[in-house]
């Protein structure tokens, strides 16, 4: 039978497994295709944008 220290170590390491999943599909999954649709819709995406961005 497992402690409750060890219950609660447990329950954090499997909390902090599925919040990095989360996180890593919003990032990697939806947040470019947001990112295309609606913040960036009337802007090429071309070397020379990249190139201005770094300028700042």
């Amino acid at each position: 039978m497992m402690t409750s220290d060890s219950r609660r170590k447990v329950s954090w390491a499997l909390y902090d497994w599925a919040n990095s999943a989360f996180a890593t599909t919003v990032m990697a999954g939806f947040f470019p295709i947001f990112f295309k649709q609606y913040w960036s819709q009337d802007v090429a995406i071309t070397p020379k944008l990249f190139q201005n961005l770094l300028k700042r």
